[in-house]
């Protein structure tokens, strides 16, 4: 753990700056990045790899006891890593079959970018409603922490009869976290319309196609981690 938070204050000199610049102004940082003449993939897996760090920082007191730390963070970053290589293989699925032209890698650096804010919004967004459950009921919060709480439940409604303040909370909660990352994508995606050359009719086409497909592989996700933390593994996301 030391060696990752020692490896994390080393690069943040850096990252910061260009978090800032990317959440700022992502249409114009995002493809100056993308477009930079030195390693920009490289430049892109760092900044990636901070980002998951800070976030699995953020969210080890969630370990389940007797996880390896170091184990656990390399595991993370591996899946994170995949999940954005499996998004951009679909994404330009999708651009090659409304005619973009952008490349694999260009594609994926401004993705790495694209997402990697939003990704920590949302770990963040995640711990608060966790501070949320336990602080009215420890076992409905590990029970949600593991995957495997349903809010059609009888359990999640006496929950809700019981703390309807922290029910409400958690749904606001929910609500600004969807509501942001949506924005933040649709905002973004003339980052790919540019990078792919293609009018703002075939890059609709586009969007909608990637939503329908990121909509069947991220549920697909889900079952695939409700599965695995059935397997008490720690619900670090």
């Amino acid at each position: 753990m030391k060696d990752l938070i020692e490896a994390i204050i080393k690069g943040l000199s850096s990252y910061i700056p260009m978090l800032v610049s990317v959440v700022a102004n992502p249409k114009i940082n995002i493809p100056r990045l993308v477009m930079e003449p030195s390693e920009p993939l490289r430049h892109a897996l760092v900044f990636c790899g901070i980002s998951i760090g800070i976030a699995f920082l953020a969210q080890a007191p969630l370990l389940a006891e007797g996880q390896d730390f170091a184990t656990v963070a390399g595991a993370l970053f591996v899946v994170k890593l995949f999940e954005i290589l499996l998004f951009n293989a679909a994404l330009i699925l999708v651009f090659r079959l409304v005619g973009g032209t952008g490349t694999f890698e260009q594609t994926l650096i401004a993705s790495i970018y694209i997402a990697s804010p939003i990704y920590l919004f949302l770990v963040f967004g995640q711990i608060i409603a966790m501070g949320i459950l336990a602080g009215a009921d420890p076992l409905i919060a590990q029970i949600w922490r593991y995957g495997g709480l349903d809010f059609a439940s009888t359990q999640w409604a006496d929950f809700s009869r019981a703390n309807m303040a922290e029910a409400y909370g958690l749904m606001a909660l929910a609500l600004i976290t969807f509501v942001v990352a949506i924005t933040w994508y649709i905002y973004c995606w003339s980052i790919y319309r540019r990078l792919h050359a293609l009018s703002r009719q075939r890059s609709l086409l586009a969007y909608l196609l990637a939503f329908v497909l990121f909509y069947c592989v991220g549920f697909l996700r889900y079952l695939a981690v409700l599965g695995l933390n059935s397997g008490e593994l720690p619900g670090i996301n």
